[in-house]
Parts: structure tokens; C-alpha cells; sequence
């Protein structure tokens, strides 16, 4: 599912079938950056958010999935800026594909 605010009603009821059925549910959840606007234009995914409201986002997905694979598609310094803002952030935050920047930049401490 392509989440982005109109499908967030859509993204609750699933959840919600899936706690009935005692399984985990994980969203997809695309950052967009001023540097990956063309990329995300040829995958034709919609934007989740931008950078500058990341953990609106996020607490807004509190409750509702288990957790969120987070990126910035083709954004690699996109990426690395979210992890260094957000590295802190209570709440189910997942991110897609970061295990090798965590360990160049020694952010799992």
C-alpha cells in the first residue's frame, strides 16, 4: 500500500484486522528530499512526508503498525540525515536498508 495521508483510513483498517488476527503490520514509509524528487517521480510512488515532519509522521503511525520501513529513496546523504536526526525517536521506527550507514557512521550506540 502506497501510504500518504488519503490512504492512512485504509492503512487503519488493515491494522486493525491484522491485531485481530494477532499478526504484525509494517508500513512503507518514503521521505521525501529536494534531492530524490526525481527519483520518486520514476517510481511513481507517492510521498509518505517530508524530512521536516518525519515525527509527525511517525506519531501519527503510533499505535496503528509494528513498525516503519523508512527511507529516502535515492537519497543516500537523505538517509544518513534521517538517521541522524531521528536515531532518538520513541516510537516503531524501522529503517529500510541503513544497516551498513549505522555501521559507517557508528550510529547503533
Amino acid at each position: 500500500m502506497k501510504l500518504e495521508d488519503k490512504t492512512f483510513p485504509i492503512l487503519e483498517q488493515i491494522a486493525a484486522e491484522c491485531r485481530r488476527l494477532n499478526k504484525p503490520i509494517y508500513s512503507y514509509f518514503q521521505v521525501g528530499t529536494p534531492r530524490n524528487a526525481e527519483i520518486v517521480k520514476m517510481i511513481g510512488w507517492p510521498v509518505t512526508t517530508t524530512m521536516e515532519h518525519v515525527e509527525d509522521y511517525v506519531e501519527k503511525l503510533e499505535g496503528v503498525v509494528d513498525g516503519i520501513i523508512a527511507t529516502c529513496a535515492g537519497d543516500h546523504e537523505g538517509d544518513v540525515e534521517m538517521l541522524k536526526n531521528y536515531k532518538n525517536l520513541d516510537g516503531p521506527l524501522f529503517l529500510l536498508h541503513f544497516y551498513r550507514i549505522l555501521l559507517t557512521f557508528n550510529l547503533m550506540s
